[in-house]
């Protein structure tokens, strides 16, 4: 199965070519600065290995992105705004540039490696990439970072490990994630985790180590990017995958910390240096083109990528810059970013949104405010279930320096009236409780909202931490159908939808944003998960249904169903399936292949749990088809027995009198059946199940 995000990324290349031959002048006069052959697709080295993809990525993202408009629609921005920057710092008389501080975590992606095993790296091995960053981008004396080229700038940018997490927590800086894939082959399989792990790009730059099997690939990054081109901003879907990634064989440095796990001649973490100079707007030395442009004026032009030490000369008669950071070279060569590089990277910082939100970012540091508590999470109620009320149940975080010995809990339904609980004990700074509130009845959709005050007895220090909410949905008299979906090696071109039988969207996920079903129907956008699935992943989704019949349909956007093995490097196929909470399956997967969507119907026979005590005991149940009914407390009049299968069809109707009798099902098939005991007064519905 092929990507349909990639048949687009070859799309935007060639229009990218075709405008780079045409265009005359660009925005405000500035003129096209491109060559016909820019090249967007990541390059494998005579070693083997792929230094870099992200042109690649860039390529993608634009895309799946079209509002962000072409690379060179956003040069053209950026190379104006880097003459403002210049007529800006003339103004300043020489005045050196302000020290930026840049927070970053670390996000160890592992598949349950024990600590400091495999792609589980450890402490150290982050901490030493972190190091080596701080030594090149401060061209640091003494350290390998260190050149006496004229042209050799310190770019005047630190990096901390973040102090604190998203939640207010302490941490180092370091996220480990355990995750179920061994590897991950290329930049498509690393962008569909980013989302669910990245902490606030605008306040966290995010550094993902992974393991790339065999591939070959070291590392990629995504570029920054300007809103006034409809670019990535805080609020464009972008935002979460921004950051930077790199094999973990390729990060830190051995020459730091020689204990961690590296692959020569890629070991002195030269790799995330790179990366870093593109996520800051660094172009490679030879512009991704034959004897190309990286804006730079000072870096002489590069007929290409170089993956060596040995200095050659191309293009315009200068020694190519070997040593830069922008080219392909050994870790060992490279020591220089240049006065032009600086002032690219410097712009980006003023410019763009979120580069522009790390540098005041204050994560690196711990709170300092003594009585802070708030509510970090709401455990209950989240999500959909089926029921006519909830327990709620919060986390409690002590954001402070001090120990908290009584908080109030204030919190209500959809901002209604106010309730509060007080709780004491001993919070220590930087831990958290859970907290269970008495019970409230609530069906429907609604929100829940919950905050604290008063930690200590006193004025709260920190307010702006203190409050939480939570959307969730209850459905009395539902029950719970588990949606099961396994993906294949191309998991981002699955999406599906549940309606219910007046066409109504219930239910949504996947990739449905940016597709287009076979037969041109526009999606548009549905409610529901509008995230695409990881490959070869299995998801469970718990859906609350009503008595009912509903309709199902998945959709594959490259047209050939789940049929993963169909594919060159692909040994998984997909499947699906619909149960219910007693193990009754409505709908299967009918065919793997089955192209650009498959649509299944079902009925919800049984739309309520069963009562407690209600004088009907069954038994043995799960039977071979032979089922004793004890009826208790019940008196009088005789009662009809209807016994109906999934769908609804009644397969057995008798008429019984109070005590005990006999259901027999052996000539039934398999599965889950509803049993309804009526009189004129009294109804009671069970699940009885044949194993046969």
């Amino acid at each position: 199965m092929k990507r349909n995000s990639l048949r687009a990324a070859c799309a935007v290349a060639l229009f990218s070519m075709q405008f780079a031959a045409s265009a005359q002048d660009l925005q405000n006069g500035i003129k096209e600065i491109y060559q016909d052959n820019l090249v967007t697709k990541s390059i494998v080295g005579p070693n083997g290995f792929t230094r870099c993809a992200t042109m690649e990525a860039d390529a993608a993202l634009r895309a799946k992105n079209p509002g962000m408009g072409t690379l060179q629609q956003q040069e053209a921005w950026l190379q104006k705004k880097i003459e403002e920057y210049k007529m800006k710092q003339a103004a300043l008389d020489g005045a050196k540039a302000v020290l930026l501080t840049i927070p970053v975590v670390v996000h160890v992606i592992h598949n349950g490696d024990a600590l400091g095993s495999g792609e589980n790296i450890d402490d150290g091995q982050v901490f030493s990439q972190i190091e080596v960053m701080n030594q090149d981008f401060r061209r640091m004396l003494g350290t390998n970072g260190s050149n006496t080229n004229p042209d050799g700038a310190d770019i005047e940018v630190e990096f901390c490990m973040a102090a604190i997490d998203p939640n207010g927590l302490p941490t180092n800086g370091i996220d480990r994630v355990q995750l179920s894939a061994a590897s991950y082959s290329g930049i498509n399989g690393v962008n569909a985790i980013k989302p669910g792990t990245i902490w606030d790009p605008e306040l966290y730059m995010n550094m993902w180590t992974v393991n790339f099997g065999n591939s070959g690939l070291l590392g990629y990054a995504q570029f920054p990017n300007n809103s006034g081109l409809g670019g990535m901003n805080s609020n464009n879907g972008a935002a979460n995958t921004d950051g930077v990634v790199a094999g973990y064989r390729y990060f830190g440095s051995q020459q730091i910390y020689p204990a961690g796990t590296y692959s020569a001649p890629y070991n002195l973490g030269r790799t995330m240096t790179h990366e870093v100079g593109h996520f800051l707007g660094l172009r490679h030395i030879w512009g991704d083109s034959n004897c190309g442009n990286d804006f730079c004026n000072d870096t002489p032009e590069s007929s290409g990528s170089n993956y060596n030490c040995n200095v050659q000369t191309t293009c315009d008669g200068i020694q190519d810059m070997v040593e830069n950071y922008m080219d392909y070279t050994n870790d060992a060569c490279m020591n220089i970013f240049t006065n032009d590089q600086k002032t690219r990277m410097r712009t980006v910082f003023d410019i763009c949104p979120r580069r522009l939100g790390l540098t005041t970012s204050n994560v690196c540091q711990l709170s300092q405010d003594p009585d802070d508590t708030g509510v970090s999470s709401i455990i209950s109620p989240t999500g959909s279930s089926c029921a006519e009320g909830f327990t709620p149940e919060v986390t409690v975080q002590n954001f402070g320096s001090n120990t908290i010995s009584s908080f109030t809990i204030n919190y209500n339904i959809d901002g209604g009236t106010n309730q509060t609980q007080a709780w004491t004990g001993t919070l220590a700074a930087g831990s958290s409780v859970n907290v269970t509130l008495p019970f409230m009845a609530s069906s429907g959709t609604h929100v829940f909202n919950a905050s604290t005050s008063v930690p200590n007895g006193n004025t709260d220090s920190n307010s702006g931490n203190d409050a939480s909410s939570s959307n969730y949905t209850l459905t009395a008299g539902g029950q719970i159908v588990t949606f099961n979906l396994s993906t294949d090696c191309f998991g981002e071109e699955t999406y599906w939808e549940l309606k219910d039988a007046g066409a109504n969207l219930i239910y949504s996920g996947g990739n449905i944003e940016t597709v287009i079903p076979p037969g041109g129907l526009q999606n548009g956008t549905a409610q529901g998960d509008a995230g695409a699935y990881a490959n070869e992943t299995t998801y469970n989704f718990d859906w609350c249904l009503t008595l009912g019949c509903y309709d199902f349909v998945i959709y594959d956007d490259w047209g050939d169903g789940l049929e993963g093995t169909a594919e060159p490097n692909c040994n998984t196929d997909g499947s699906y399936s619909i149960t219910d909470q007693w193990g009754q399956s409505y709908v299967t997967m009918q065919n793997v292949a089955f192209g650009g969507s498959e649509a299944s119907n079902f009925c919800i026979v049984l739309g309520v749990e069963e009562l407690e005590n209600d004088g009907v005991n069954v038994y043995p149940n799960p039977s071979e088809g032979l089922f004793n009914v004890e009826m208790k407390n019940f008196t009088g009049e005789d009662h009809t027995v209807i016994v109906t299968d999934i769908s609804g069809r009644a397969v057995m109707n008798k008429q019984v009198s109070a005590g005990t009798f006999q259901l027999d099902l052996s000539s039934a098939a398999g599965g889950s059946y509803t049993m309804t005991i009526q009189s004129s007064t009294k109804k009671i519905v069970k699940r009885i199940v044949v194993n046969n």
